[in-house]
């Protein structure tokens, strides 16, 4: 098996210059009920704008101004509807407005399914957070409804995942408990074709458990049990220490569900990824489980970097990308190498759509020159190297592409539109021969073939 991240006869991606072109051809549709070899991703799904919406949320601190910006990218809105978009207050070198996109907007939801469609990826684990959905159901819920028609309408799948964060001892069980069956009875969300299942019963995540220590081991046991209770297939997410203590308070909530997923967005770096997740992260905690004779399944968390400097409006302050720089790609391609060689039931990627954090895998402008003018930005090339504004997507498909060879699930999807990225690594030829040797010294010959 070749389990190249790219063309069979590449050893690294990016390498040089790298052209991935999805031609037109068959429509493969994801397997609805089973996680096994997916990559899925995160969906946040939390953007708003003033015109839509009356609020700027998670896009400006409060109304549009170059000091109270979020993020530290400028996504692509080049394909979402007009009616999808709003001016920010910024501009284009050539004066054009800088726009930004409403998640309230059918159009963008849809946007979002057609790139995962387009780019043969799967599943979106929607994130419905505790705080924000308590404080205004009315205003969050209509986005389930909007990711589900998508989703039917792409043939892609989704999952609700409970952010926990926020959640207090005294309301969190009966308020989640509450959310999980009006979404069934009012929304009939297990009802869609489009719900993802495993081993016959609905997906859903808890996160949280055990990083947000508001929340009780004796709640978190309880929730876990109350879902299971339900018929669903319950992965939690946890935080990155879950096997240090096996007497610790959250060790039997761990045990309890059927899925772990420990949080790894911030833990490494470039610089250490192979060190760290050669002793831990994946490799580490699936060592554990079969050491421990577990049942549990396992999900390994991998994300692109992160860069939020825009977040804290540190007055005159350049952004600072280090230490989770991207790489050019290979900070996200060398996570994928090694956590996949260990066949984790499936990999959770950290965002498809984060921006205000950076950790962003959709179309976003790559080029600094394409940036608005008037507000500070980083781009894909302010590493170095020349890319296209889906580069992370056609990586994502890669990545999705190997996975599935290493658990000989069949992957021939080829959709029915053309696309196209291209991107230029530095010191490409330095990079092929380290990252070769430590994949395979880091795999100790456990799908070794898998070379990034």
């Amino acid at each position: 098996m070749s389990n190249t991240l790219g063309d069979p006869e590449m050893k690294l991606i990016p390498l040089l210059t790298i052209l991935f072109t999805l031609s037109t051809a068959a429509y493969y549709p994801p397997d609805r009920n089973s996680l096994q070899g997916k990559v899925v991703f995160g969906y946040q799904g939390w953007y708003k704008t003033g015109p839509y919406d009356n609020s700027w949320f998670h896009w400006f601190d409060a109304s549009p101004s170059n000091k109270s910006f979020d993020s530290d990218f400028w996504p692509d809105t080049t394909e979402y509807p007009a009616e999808c978009l709003a001016s920010s207050g910024f501009n284009f070198t050539d004066g054009r407005p800088a726009k930004l996109y409403s998640n309230s907007c059918p159009g963008t939801v849809d946007t979002h399914f057609r790139w995962l469609y387009e780019y043969g990826l799967d599943c979106f684990f929607l994130q419905r957070f505790y705080t924000v959905t308590k404080q205004s159901k009315a205003a969050t819920t209509p986005l389930v409804s909007l990711v589900m028609k998508s989703a039917e309408k792409w043939n892609r799948t989704f999952v609700i995942e409970y952010d926990l964060s926020g959640g207090g001892e005294n309301s969190t069980f009966s308020y989640i408990t509450q959310d999980w069956n009006y979404l069934v009875s009012n929304l009939s969300i297990l009802n869609s074709p489009a719900y993802q299942h495993h081993n016959g019963k609905p997906v859903v995540e808890l996160w949280g458990i055990g990083v947000r220590t508001s929340l009780s081991p004796n709640l978190t046991y309880s929730l876990v049990s109350w879902f299971q209770s339900q018929g669903c297939y319950v992965i939690q997410g946890v935080d990155k220490s879950w096997t240090y203590n096996t007497s610790g308070p959250y060790y039997p909530t761990y045990l309890l569900g059927d899925v772990i997923q420990p949080w790894m967005v911030g833990v490494y770096w470039n610089s250490i990824v192979n060190s760290y997740l050669s002793r831990s992260g994946t490799v580490g905690d699936m060592a554990t489980i079969r050491n421990r004779n577990l049942t549990l399944q396992y999900s390994s968390v991998i994300f692109p970097g992160t860069t939020a400097s825009n977040r804290g409006h540190a007055a005159g302050a350049t952004i600072n990308q280090a230490p989770f720089t991207r790489d050019n790609g290979t900070f996200f391609t060398r996570q994928a190498a090694i956590v996949s060689a260990q066949k984790p039931l499936f990999i959770f990627v950290a965002m498809f759509d984060e921006i205000s954090e950076g950790t962003q895998v959709y179309k976003t402008i790559a080029k600094k020159k394409d940036v608005p003018t008037n507000v500070r930005l980083v781009a894909y090339d302010s590493e170095g190297g020349d890319f296209s504004n889906d580069y992370y997507l056609v990586l994502s498909n890669n990545i999705t592409r190997n996975f599935r060879n290493v658990w000989n699930v069949p992957y021939e999807y080829q959709p029915n539109v053309t696309t196209s990225a291209s991107a230029t690594a530095t010191s490409a030829s330095a990079t092929t021969t380290s990252a070769s040797a430590t994949a395979t010294s880091v795999l100790q010959g456990e799908e070794a073939d898998f070379v990034i």
